[in-house]
């Protein structure tokens, strides 16, 4: 089977020889001539396949990406919020430096509907509570890492698998 810049199992070959892009998003090969991939009939369906697959993969890549968009944007007014704020109290402080501060009282959200009272004095740095979401993205990245481990386990069995088996038919 003939080879251009994709390789026979249709994983695309980046311009710089890696098989992803820097977002770690597979390049999908343009055919341009089909004889690139295919040299006999027999080579359809395993192409066909690929090429299916890799399509399974862009459209999940696509769900994930949208509704990581409507998130941020669903979060788009407590930033906004946040914001503010954090512009407010700068202002303060600049104003402080001319006598005119002091403490001053809010009321600030803990949740949807829980507030608490505050007494905020001068303030020279400002913590931003991330959440829970960031321990999201944690669990995330080590289940992620750990099906890597495992794909390349697999393929290590399957290479020595292949051994033992060469090995054997020759004796």
């Amino acid at each position: 089977m003939a080879t251009t810049s994709a390789t026979v199992k249709g994983k695309g070959v980046g311009p710089d020889g890696k098989d992803t892009n820097p977002r770690g998003i597979p390049y999908a090969p343009f055919v341009d001539k089909v004889e690139d991939y295919v040299s006999s009939r027999s080579d359809v369906e395993p192409t066909l396949r690929s090429f299916q697959e890799m399509v399974a993969k862009y459209q999940f890549m696509e769900q994930n990406l949208q509704r990581r968009v409507a998130g941020l944007r669903d979060k788009m007014p407590d930033i906004e919020k946040t914001l503010e704020t954090v512009r407010f109290l700068k202002l303060r402080n600049e104003g402080d430096d001319e006598g005119e501060g002091g403490e001053i009282e809010t009321t600030f959200e803990l949740n949807d509907t829980l507030y608490a009272k505050a007494k905020i004095g001068r303030t020279e740095e400002v913590y931003l509570w991330l959440g829970a979401n960031t321990m999201e993205v944690a669990v995330a990245r080590v289940y992620n890492w750990d099906v890597v481990q495992k794909r390349k386990e697999k393929e290590e069995e399957e290479k020595q698998g292949k051994g033992k088996e060469e090995g054997t038919a020759g004796g």
